[in-house]
């Protein structure tokens, strides 16, 4: 007996030395990962929209908040005011961060899409402010967004003789002044205007646009910004032979030579009530030009004059705004 519990003694040892005896593990399979719940993608979508917005990201922004109407229907169905509002916050930021950089118009178009996008009263007042601060500025704006508001109000009141649509032209003419002046360019006209034969047809062609494109006004009389300008300035520029030199040889062929010089239209008009406040004809100096003794048959056939003085054409612009003031 004594033996036996020796031996047991001994395997129990042994066993334990060797880990041999040591019952297997059990192998407890791991659980299959859950699927995210669809509020916790709802709750990512709405944490990523917020830091494109932190970022000023806006379109990435409002790309997740659309992807997360069209994937989960149900869930924008029962929220679909709180998502338009999120919309529209989104877009009224976009538009703000344009307005910062001097991009009026397109700032005026996120806003009109925020307007769009909610139904929400305090949203849509805050809307209406932010729309009339851009058109504030856009008003006083000399760079290229009141320029192309001024262009706009040049093909209306210069080439379709209307009344320019845009509330914001001449809409911060200060109190007692008359208003700047938007020139008429026509330069382009002067591209297909006739030319006498034995004229250089693009030099004079070149000499008419130039004298009456859009910056022969002053600085202080041209309009620069939308909300300055009630007036529009026409020109219309044309050469005229003033006089002639004939020639005849002894073969009986007759030649001349025309004396040309530059003929000035000016039509100054109130942009808003349609009416003129004149129109003037003015003419450049009789030319000095002398004759030559001889004359090639069929060669030099003109000679030109002066160009029309500008400062005329000025002083009598500044004489009509006062007039006008009285």
């Amino acid at each position: 007996m004594q033996k036996c519990i020796i031996m047991l003694s001994i395997l129990l040892f042994t066993c334990l030395w060797n880990s041999g005896c040591q019952p297997k593990p059990v192998n407890t399979p791991t659980p299959a990962p859950t699927a995210a719940s669809t509020e916790d993608i709802l709750s990512t979508s709405l944490e990523k929209v917020l830091d494109l917005e932190t970022q000023k990201d806006y379109e990435g922004a409002l790309a997740i908040l659309s992807n997360l109407r069209s994937e989960n229907p149900t869930y924008a169905s029962e929220h679909a005011v709180e998502l338009n509002d999120r919309a529209a916050q989104l877009y009224i930021g976009w538009g703000n961060n344009l307005r910062e950089s001097a991009h009026y118009l397109t700032a005026l178009e996120k806003y009109a899409l925020a307007q769009a996008a909610t139904t929400t009263t305090a949203l849509r007042t805050q809307i209406e402010q932010e729309i009339q601060k851009t058109n504030d500025f856009l008003a006083n704006d000399s760079g290229g967004d009141g320029q192309a508001l001024l262009d706009a109000a040049m093909a209306e009141a210069c080439y379709q003789e209307v009344v320019p649509s845009n509330p914001l032209i001449g809409s911060t003419i200060p109190e007692g002044e008359p208003g700047r002046i938007l020139v008429c360019d026509y330069s382009e006209a002067y591209q297909n205007v006739a030319v006498a034969p034995g004229l250089d047809a693009q030099l004079v062609q070149a000499m008419l646009a130039a004298q009456a494109g859009m910056h022969w006004l002053p600085d202080d009389l041209a309009a620069t910004t939308p909300g300055g300008v009630r007036f529009s300035i026409s020109r219309l520029d044309s050469y005229t032979e003033s006089r002639t030199c004939e020639y005849a040889n002894n073969q009986g062929l007759t030649d001349a030579i025309g004396v040309m010089r530059q003929e000035s239209i000016v039509m100054l008009r109130d942009m808003f009530s349609g009416e003129s406040l004149g129109q003037k004809t003015f003419n450049g100096a009789n030319p000095a030009y002398t004759c030559p003794q001889t004359k090639q048959y069929g060669v030099d056939n003109f000679g030109f004059g002066e160009m029309v003085d500008n400062q005329k054409i000025i002083a009598w612009v500044r004489q009509l705004l006062e007039e006008y003031k009285k």
